[in-house]
């Protein structure tokens, strides 16, 4: 009992600013160590999407022609065309250098295509997620208490594919959007309550980065105009306050704008168009948003194929905070539903719904900063519960739901890509089995066809 007052007694004397460091590295060391002993060999990231995202780094830093990037679709003259942009290379750059700065003095491979590099991009991503949650853990003490606040973001990472995402696919985009915006959600309020250069600019810069690294993110910014609106009287107000900020506004396309240059200077030196639209370089035809008259919403949630309710049930409090908050018409509704239904609307109508070997759907993990909120309120009420009983069996479900999580992610990068044809109920709950260890791991989870996964 000395030791442990000892110790609490010596951490109330930190201050906050040396709390948040402690914490974020014990997050960030605790993951890393999760993420090598999964992975083994973080090398292995460097492929697919992830390839796309990343290789903008060793190209410009260390070949030095913004061409040089293999994971490519060939133009008919031979040219490597990268569809990805650079937005999450933005986010992974002070890693990077570290890593090449560390491979030079060691005398290692300064290729960018070691593990070291691949170690780069693991704690690109553990690091601006942990940001990313502490920021949401600053905006959500605002309105509830610091243990519900704290309770929240905890199981928001641990019971959600955003720790897949962070510690196993760590180069994908998810987890880089989703602290964009957490960072969008941050800064919001201190734009409205004083809309200067300053806030103007950090606003500014993680919209302009998240709309580079996935265009349809532009929808947050209606996050951004109806903050705080919760009445038609309060919208003419802000409708009109919108139009008389055109300094604020002129700030916003002009980060903008600087981050599409090198962007666009690479597709003219690519394909000779300074604007165009990537995804049509692909070898699959018509990616695109094929299906915006008849999007695949339910399959989005409830679907086995990567349904984002059935892989991170932990979400479902999220949508019954989303009608609680609705009901109250408080907590920043309206500016949290539009983009969260303008997103959920647009990742349904893409031309493969699951976006193809996607864990709980990872296209919605950009949205969690939103629902951060709504998922707030339901924790806050949840440990209300004064019964005993009722406090038992929520501390019972809240372990279920992190155990599941964390083993279910397990088994995915075991056996990755729960989609294709072949795909449904009997494989959904075999995985089921597979958690709870009541069907032997072997070679039962039949492969996934990617041909298959592709809608006629």
């Amino acid at each position: 009992m000395g030791l442990k007052k000892s110790i609490i007694g010596s951490w109330n004397k930190l201050s906050s600013w040396k709390k948040v460091w402690i914490t974020g590295l014990l997050f960030v060391a605790a993951n890393l160590t999760f993420s090598n002993w999964l992975l083994v060999n973080w090398q292995g990231l460097m492929w697919s999407d992830m390839a796309g995202y990343y290789q903008w780094l060793p190209a410009v830093f260390i070949k030095h022609d913004i061409l040089a990037q293999p994971y490519a679709f060939y133009l008919p003259y031979g040219t490597p065309f990268n569809r990805y942009t650079y937005g999450v290379s933005i986010l992974i750059l002070p890693f990077f250098l570290v890593s090449h700065l560390y491979s030079l003095i060691m005398g290692l491979p300064t290729d960018g295509r070691s593990a070291v590099y691949g170690a780069s991009i693991v704690a690109a991503a553990i690091t601006w997620c942990y940001v990313g949650l502490y920021l949401l853990y600053r905006e959500l003490k605002k309105q509830f208490p610091a243990k519900a606040s704290f309770i929240t973001v905890f199981m928001l990472f641990f019971a959600s594919n955003i720790f897949y995402y962070s510690d196993i696919e760590s180069g994908m985009s998810h987890v880089f959007g989703f602290f964009l915006v957490a960072w969008i959600v941050f800064s919001t309020p201190r734009f409205w309550a004083k809309p200067n250069v300053r806030n103007s600019i950090w606003l500014a810069i993680p919209l302009g980065i998240a709309v580079l690294i996935r265009p349809t993110n532009l929808v947050l910014s209606f996050y951004i105009i109806l903050y705080g609106i919760h009445s038609f009287k309060a919208l003419k107000e802000r409708i009109a306050a919108v139009f008389g900020m055109w300094d604020s506004w002129l700030i916003f396309f002009v980060i903008g704008i600087l981050f599409w240059i090198p962007q666009s200077y690479y597709w003219h030196a690519t394909t000779g168009d300074w604007i165009t639209y990537p995804y049509k370089y692909s070898f699959t035809p018509n990616e695109t948003f094929r299906n915006l008259e008849s999007p695949k919403i339910f399959q989005v949630l409830l679907s086995p194929r990567s349904g984002w309710l059935l892989y991170s049930p932990f979400m479902i409090l999220a949508v019954i905070g989303l009608y609680k908050c609705a009901r109250l018409n408080k907590f920043n509704i309206w500016g949290i539903l539009l983009p969260f239904l303008l997103i959920l609307y647009f990742d349904a109508s893409w031309w493969i719904f699951t976006f193809a070997c996607s864990f709980g759907y990872r296209a919605l993990i950009e949205t969690y900063p939103l629902l951060v909120i709504p998922l707030g309120l339901i924790v806050t009420q949840i440990l209300a519960y004064r019964k005993v009983a009722a406090k038992i069996t929520v501390i019972f479900f809240a372990c279920i739901l992190l155990y599941t999580n964390v083993r279910m992610s397990y088994i995915y990068n075991k056996a990755p890509c729960w989609d294709g044809k072949n795909w449904g109920w009997p494989q959904y709950n075999l995985i089921w089995n597979k958690v709870f260890w009541l069907s032997n791991y072997r070679n039962d989870i039949p492969p996934c066809d990617l041909e298959e996964a592709k809608p006629e």
